[in-house]
C-alpha cells in the first residue's frame, strides 16, 4: 500500500533523489547489436522520462517514486568493422565511455549480436553555510547488444545489461532494454528500460526517444 507523507524530509530527499536521476541513472541503450563499421562514427541525441521507484524506513512511508526528465548524448567510432568505441554525456555533466565488439554477424546480417563494457562518473557537491557535502557516483556496466533487421531500414533491439554502482558502498543492477530503430545513416529510436537493484528496495524505468546521424560510409 502505497502513503505519502509530507515532510521537510521528504521534500528534501526528493529533490536530492530527482538531481541523480537526471544526472547519473540512465540506463538507455540507443543502439542496436551491429557496430559502425570501419572509419564511420554514429552520433546519437535522446530525451528520457527516468521513474525511480523506492522503499524507504521513514516512518508511516511504505513505498515512494521520483520522476525525472532526462537529455543525453552518445557518440560512437568504428575502429574496425567489429570494433566500436564511444562516449555518452547527459545533464549535469554525467560522462562515461566504452567499447563495443560484435560477435554475432555484420552490418548487414538479419542477426546482430554485441557485447560490451563501459564505464561512467559523476561527482556531485552541496554547500549549505559552512558545510559542504561531496561525493562520486562510479558506474562499470556490461551490455549485451542483440537485434534483428527484417529490412534494412528496421532493428528490434534486445540488451540484457548489469551494472555495478558505487556511491558510499556497492549496489548490483539488472535488467534490460527493448527498443525499435528506424532508418539507414540517418533515423530515429524509442526504447523502454527496466532495472532492479540487489537491494530488493529499487527499481527503475526509463523511456527514450531519439534521433541517430552517421557519419561516413552508406
Amino acid at each position: 500500500m502505497k502513503k505519502t507523507i509530507s515532510t521537510l524530509h521528504y521534500l528534501v530527499f526528493t529533490g536530492v533523489t530527482a538531481l541523480l536521476l537526471s544526472g547519473c541513472v540512465s540506463m538507455s541503450t540507443m543502439q542496436t547489436g551491429r557496430t559502425v563499421g570501419q572509419g564511420n562514427s554514429e552520433v546519437n541525441v535522446g530525451g528520457s522520462g527516468v521513474k525511480y521507484a523506492f522503499v524507504l524506513g521513514i516512518e508511516e512511508l511504505d513505498t515512494a517514486s521520483v520522476s525525472a526528465p532526462m537529455l543525453e548524448a552518445d557518440f560512437r567510432y568504428g575502429v574496425t568493422d567489429k570494433l566500436d568505441i564511444g562516449g555518452k554525456v547527459s545533464l549535469l555533466g554525467t560522462s562515461g565511455l566504452y567499447g563495443k565488439y560484435q560477435f554475432l554477424g555484420d552490418r548487414e546480417s538479419v542477426l546482430a549480436g554485441s557485447v560490451g563494457a563501459g564505464f561512467s562518473y559523476l561527482q556531485l557537491g552541496a554547500e549549505s553555510g559552512i558545510d559542504e557535502t561531496s561525493f562520486s557516483i562510479f558506474d562499470f556496466t556490461v551490455p549485451v547488444y542483440f537485434s534483428v533487421h527484417p529490412v534494412k531500414w528496421i532493428g528490434i533491439y534486445a540488451t540484457p545489461r548489469y551494472t555495478l554502482r558505487l556511491v558510499g558502498g556497492a549496489s548490483h543492477w539488472f535488467g534490460g532494454t527493448g527498443g525499435i530503430r528506424l532508418g539507414n545513416r540517418f533515423g530515429g529510436f524509442a526504447e523502454y528500460s527496466l532495472f532492479t537493484s540487489s537491494s530488493a528496495t529499487t527499481n527503475l524505468s526509463q523511456v527514450a526517444f531519439g534521433l541517430s546521424f552517421g557519419i561516413g560510409g552508406k
